[in-house]
């Protein structure tokens, strides 16, 4: 394929789309997905939520030990976890005694550290349950995404006529099943985890603002410049993340050549041309997705560079009101401490903004395999074909692959019934095309084609060629046994039927003399079978 050809193919269905029709296949996403899994979100969030409560909690869990533990004058909160009066107390006074003689639980503030300590680990062990709920959730739900993704691709390919190929070859489609259906799994994933950082930062958001509104400000005014920085990367990461996908479909393509033209290409020593094309196709791909990593990565500097600088301005005017104003320190601490729990899933919202929009382009090409149209449906009054003598018929039949350029103007014969019709001309004259028109593998611009007087675009379509068996210059046979291959015509067609069809086809006894005689398999386009 020539370079120009690559490139109009690709302009085709290359368009960089901008934040407004990012907005809208975020929404098309969500439309398509979310109420499938209603259920299943809302207890993923349910979860979510306890670990943004249970993160928050910490926070002041902090306050409390340094009030306690560096001899605050503040009253630490005091956390009960076993009623005074309750059995369980009386129960487990033994153990209580022994545990103050040997933790000096006698000394003051010992009883607060202790409650602060189980509170720790129970805040702890809610934090890593909820998220491994949540996380199992959301890998089953993005696995059936996927599935339901590709089945719905393999099912709108079915049922094109063969004009899609021409405007979606198989190296696309095979780069867009395997690669752009795991992205509409990518952006759900994306985004629901996405709610869980946002859970996380906004409780921690707000305990910042609990503790010391002026701090939080400070902080959140520095934090700023990040939206222009992720701006800037993810208009650069879209237009390269498009490009890859192209040269994936090239280098899929190059081994598809090769391993589908496997004996031409030892037959005239093509093996150093196929490995220029595969190193020139692999490498371009490696280079895009070292450009992409390198783009991606540059979230990790900036949010580093920027969240010290909120830190080491939250310690000098923190430390300031502490050392000169005679202020608490460990509000300050608990402060810094929220700041820095807060500052983790800011940076991963920051880098799945990034990962969000390199999947969105994945879904944009999934999404214009989905909404291209090039079935022929059958009327809503269509019929079955009556057959009577066979005869066919065309009546000034004009078609052409491509607009304004028509292969066949104004065709007109007719082909008996009971009697051998050829048709003979050199290549590109239009002869596999009547066969395609015939068979409804196209719709004719212009004309009429009829079958025993009636008008195959009145005709139900699976009705028409159930009546027409069509041997192709081009062979195929599929990975499956001889017997199948056979049956898939008719598929309740029994055993006897299968080998009787055999026999008139002279085929019978070079089946029986296989190994496994019908139910040999055949492997892939019959690669097994000699000749």
């Amino acid at each position: 394929m020539s370079d120009h050809r690559k490139q109009q193919q690709m302009s085709k269905h290359q368009t960089i789309f901008n934040d407004r029709e990012s907005r809208k296949l975020i929404g098309r996403v969500l439309r398509e997905n979310f109420h499938l899994y209603y259920g299943r979100y809302l207890l993923a969030f349910l979860l979510m939520g306890f670990t943004a409560l249970a993160t928050a909690l910490s926070v002041f869990m902090m306050k409390n030990i340094t009030a306690v533990v560096f001899g605050s004058k503040e009253k630490a909160a005091e956390t009960s976890f076993i009623g005074k009066d309750s059995a369980a107390a009386e129960w487990l006074g033994s153990i209580t005694h022994w545990f103050t003689q040997l933790f000096h639980m006698d000394h003051p503030g010992m009883l607060q550290i202790a409650s602060v300590s189980i509170g720790i680990i129970l805040i702890f062990l809610v934090k890593g349950l909820s998220e491994y709920g949540s996380k199992v959730i959301l890998s089953r739900i993005g696995n059936n995404i996927v599935a339901r993704q590709q089945q719905r691709v393999g099912h709108h390919i079915l049922g094109q006529s063969l004009a899609f190929f021409v405007h979606f070859p198989s190296n696309e489609l095979l780069t867009r099943v395997s690669q752009a259906t795991a992205a509409a799994r990518n952006v759900m994933q994306l985004l629901m985890t996405r709610v869980q950082d946002v859970f996380t930062a906004v409780a921690l958001v707000a305990a910042m603002f609990k503790l010391d509104w002026k701090l939080s400000s400070i902080a959140l005014f520095i934090l700023g410049p990040v939206v222009l920085i992720l701006g800037y990367i993810i208009r650069r990461v879209r237009r390269i993340v498009r490009s890859q996908y192209h040269n994936l479909a090239q280098v899929i393509s190059a081994f598809q050549e090769t391993i589908i033209g496997n004996k031409l290409v030892k037959s005239y020593n093509l093996e150093q041309t196929m490995r220029e094309r595969f190193d020139q196709a692999i490498a371009n791909v490696e280079k895009l997705s070292n450009r992409i990593a390198s783009l991606s990565a540059r979230t990790s500097p900036s949010m580093e560079l920027i969240g010290g600088l909120a830190v080491a301005m939250i310690v000098f005017y923190g430390g300031y009101r502490n050392l000169v104003l005679g202020e608490s320190a460990h509000a300050l601490i608990a402060f810094l401490t929220a700041l820095l729990l807060a500052y983790e899933p800011v940076k991963r919202i920051a880098k799945m903004n990034v990962q969000l929009h390199t999947a969105l382009v994945g879904v944009d090409m999934l999404y214009r395999v989905l909404d291209a149209d090039h079935s022929i449906s059958d009327a809503p009054d269509a019929k079955p074909l009556q057959p009577a003598r066979g005869d066919i018929t065309l009546q000034n039949v004009t078609f052409g692959y491509l607009p304004g350029q028509p292969v066949i103007h104004n065709v007109s014969l007719t082909c008996r019934g009971g009697e051998v019709t050829a048709l003979v001309g050199p290549s590109g004259s239009g002869k596999s095309t009547i066969l395609n028109l015939i068979e409804r593998f196209y719709q004719p611009d212009a004309g009429l084609i009829e079958i025993d007087g009636q008008n195959i675009a009145a005709l139900q379509t699976a009705s028409l060629r159930s009546h027409i068996s069509l041997v192709s210059q081009d062979t195929f046979l599929f990975a499956d046994t001889l017997r199948n291959n056979i049956r898939l015509a008719k598929p309740d067609a029994n055993d006897a039927e299968i080998e009787a069809a055999a026999k008139a086809a002279f085929a019978h006894d070079f089946i029986l003399e296989q190994p496994q005689g019908y139910e040999t398999l055949l492997g892939e386009n019959g690669g097994n079978l000699s000749g």
